[in-house]
């Protein structure tokens, strides 16, 4: 026979000290749940599931419960306890019909058919897991769908979690060594870290055509680095900077040097303003919140085309 009140009691010890670890949120919260609603299902769980996602990228879903067939039912993308969840997340693993989640463990968005509602099991002003909301969630991994519930359309919301996390203290403190910054503000600047980081093992053939694409659109359309605007040049990766830009992120894009396809960062107002963009490489959700779009380019003739396109608009604000 269920037992929620069993259930809630556990997941209470466990979200009064959450600690920040997406292990930690998976095991004591995320799968507690979920085996209680598979109960009834006796579908077969499936950890990494891995399928085409929606974005054309070769990817695993955390959690999919499955029918015969190899079908899936049900899928949960877990997050650690202190996350900002998004539908997103989830949205580009879903085919019609299957049901979906994305949660930190006290938080769930429920997504299905492109509409999502989310759900708050974790009351933290008075530190207790709310039997109804629990409920909700179990009721919609089984398939009971309320139609009544307030449901939305808007994938890119972010939902900000209500949970302090535990931390452990310190003895001895790391210390971070970060690599050395060259900062350009002009094209002659800009072309000259260039050089240097071709000279460098790390960087591929196809992230220098893309540099070279994107400063050489940017010096046709403004003449030069426009003023409060720069480049940081690291080993590691070339960020772009917007100093009159809005938000308290002046960061609009970057490009993570090393790596086999291009992976590259736009600051997402910028990357919707843009067709182009969006019909060179698909743009996904970037990990750490909606306010950034990543890129991975295919080849060396789609970085070229990329890096001319993104040079039109990455300073877009500053021609204002």
């Amino acid at each position: 026979m269920e037992n929620l009140d069993t259930l809630a009691s556990s997941l209470q010890q466990h979200l009064s000290e959450p600690q920040k670890s997406e292990r930690w949120s998976m095991y004591r919260l995320i799968i507690p749940i979920v085996d209680f609603a598979n109960t009834s299902m006796n579908l077969d769980p499936y950890f990494e599931f891995n399928q085409t996602s929606s974005h054309g990228t070769n990817q695993s879903v955390d959690i999919a419960l499955l029918e015969d067939e190899r079908k899936p039912q049900v899928m949960v993308e877990a997050k650690r306890a202190n996350r900002r969840i998004a539908p997103e997340q989830i949205d580009k693993y879903l085919h019609k019909g299957v049901r979906g989640a994305v949660t930190n463990g006290s938080d769930w968005i429920l997504c299905i058919d492109g509409r999502h509602i989310v759900v708050t099991i974790w009351d933290a002003k008075v530190k207790e897991v709310s039997l109804c909301s629990l409920r909700s969630v179990i009721d919609f991994l089984r398939g009971k769908i309320d139609d009544s519930a307030s449901w939305s359309n808007f994938s890119q919301a972010y939902d900000v979690p209500d949970v302090k996390i535990n931390k452990q203290p310190k003895t001895n403190k790391a210390k971070r060594i970060s690599n050395e910054v060259t900062k350009t503000k002009s094209i002659k600047e800009f072309r000259a870290a260039l050089a240097a980081l071709k000279e460098l093992d790390g960087p591929k053939e196809a992230e220098i055509e893309f540099l070279v694409a994107l400063i050489d659109s940017i010096a046709r359309t403004h003449g030069d680095v426009p003023p409060h605007c720069r480049f940081e040049f690291r080993s590691s990766r070339v960020s772009f900077f917007d100093q009159s830009g809005a938000g308290s992120s002046k960061r609009v894009g970057r490009i993570e040097l090393g790596k086999r396809e291009p992976d590259i960062l736009v600051l997402t107002r910028l990357a919707a303003s843009s067709e182009v963009l969006n019909s060179i490489a698909p743009p996904r959700p970037h990990d750490k919140g909606g306010h950034m779009r990543r890129f991975r380019l295919p080849n060396i003739d789609a970085a070229n085309s990329f890096g001319h396109a993104l040079g039109t608009i990455i300073f877009s604000a500053c021609a204002k």
